[in-house]
């Protein structure tokens, strides 16, 4: 039988789902925009201005702005998760700075992933001198 799960545990697995659904879309889009800013620039006719060619809508000014906000999207959702997890700055800066390097964010997605799921799992840690087995001291 599973334990009854408190809203708060609810709202952190949210927003544990939250964050990989948006390192992954995230960590999709953004080798999409570099190969779409390099085939732009690869396929630029010759003697034609940069202003002629941005007149054309090409895959960076589509999907650029839905990355941006995505993106802006991931970084609240560390800074919450930070908060929530209790991390160390050190640890959520370079998670959040994953996602603007191609595939990083799905590694950072791991790590995360893993480290939230072991304090979950992990027993709660008992006072000096307390037993944490529930049993009779066997002392003698």
């Amino acid at each position: 039988m599973t334990a009854p799960t408190t809203p708060v545990r609810m709202r952190a697995d949210w927003l544990l789902r939250t964050y990989r659904t948006l390192a992954y879309i995230t960590g999709v889009f953004l080798p999409i925009l570099f190969g779409g800013a390099i085939y732009g620039l690869a396929t630029r006719a010759s003697g034609e201005t940069w202003k002629q060619a941005a007149g054309r809508p090409t895959v960076v000014e589509i999907i650029g702005p839905l990355h941006g906000f995505l993106y802006i999207a991931l970084v609240i959702c560390v800074g919450l998760l930070m908060i929530r997890e209790r991390w160390n700055p050190v640890f959520a800066v370079p998670v959040a700075l994953a996602g603007t390097i191609p595939f990083l964010s799905f590694v950072a997605e791991h790590f995360v992933t893993r480290r939230v799921r072991a304090r979950r799992t992990a027993p709660e840690t008992a006072a000096p001198g307390l037993e944490t087995t529930g049993g009779a001291s066997r002392r003698g």
